[in-house]
C-alpha cells in the first residue's frame, strides 16, 4: 500500500517557499487539509464579503466583517445572533436548542421539529436589568420563576443525602 498525498502550495517572496512555509490544500488518502502554514488568518468568504475568519491563534469568528476573533467562539450579528443546536435523533419536537441574544437581553429556548415555533422558554436574562426569568420570556423581578396555572412544578431544594448534619435551603439575610 502506499502513502500518496496530492497537494497545491501557494507562496511568495512575503512568505517564503520551504515546506513550512505559505498555503497548502492537501488531500491523503482518506483525509483533506486547509492549511495556512503562516501566522496569519484563514478567511472565508460569501457574495464578495467575509463570512467566517480562523485567526492564528485558533479562534473561529463568525459574522465579524473584518475584525478578528476575540474569543474561542465569536459570532456577530446585526439584529440577533444565534447558536442554534439539533439532536436529529432526539424526541420529537425535543430535539432543537437555541441560544439567543437580542440586543437586550439573552434567551435559552426549545424549538419545534419544524424550527419555526418556540415551544419553552427555558432562562431569559435582561442584560438592561440584570432580571433573569425561568419559563417566562419577560422577567419581572431579579429572579422571576413561573409555572403553568395549577401544576405540581416548584422549587426543589435537595442535599447530598438524607444523612443527620446533611442539609439543603435557603439563606435569608
Amino acid at each position: 500500500s502506499s502513502n500518496t498525498t496530492t497537494y497545491l502550495r501557494l507562496t511568495h517572496s512575503g512568505s517564503g517557499s520551504t515546506t513550512s512555509d505559505g498555503f497548502d490544500l492537501l488531500m491523503t488518502s482518506s483525509d483533506a487539509y486547509v492549511w495556512n502554514r503562516e501566522a496569519g488568518n484563514l478567511r472565508f468568504g460569501t457574495n464578495n464579503t467575509e463570512r467566517m475568519r480562523i485567526d492564528s491563534s485558533g479562534n473561529l469568528g463568525l459574522g465579524l466583517g473584518d475584525a478578528n476573533p476575540s474569543y474561542q467562539v465569536h459570532i456577530k450579528k446585526t439584529v440577533s445572533a444565534e447558536l442554534n443546536l439539533h439532536d436529529s435523533g432526539g424526541t420529537s419536537n425535543q430535539r432543537r436548542g437555541r441560544l439567543t441574544q437580542n440586543g437586550s437581553g439573552f434567551k435559552l429556548q426549545a424549538l419545534n421539529d419544524a424550527d419555526d415555533a418556540v415551544t419553552h422558554e427555558f432562562i431569559a436574562m435582561d442584560c438592561a436589568t440584570g432580571k433573569i426569568g425561568i419559563n417566562c420570556t419577560t422577567p419581572q423581578k431579579t429572579l422571576h420563576i413561573e409555572h403553568a396555572a395549577g401544576a405540581s412544578e416548584g422549587i426543589l431544594i435537595t442535599g447530598p443525602s438524607d444523612t443527620a448534619g446533611h442539609t439543603a435551603g435557603i439563606l435569608l439575610r
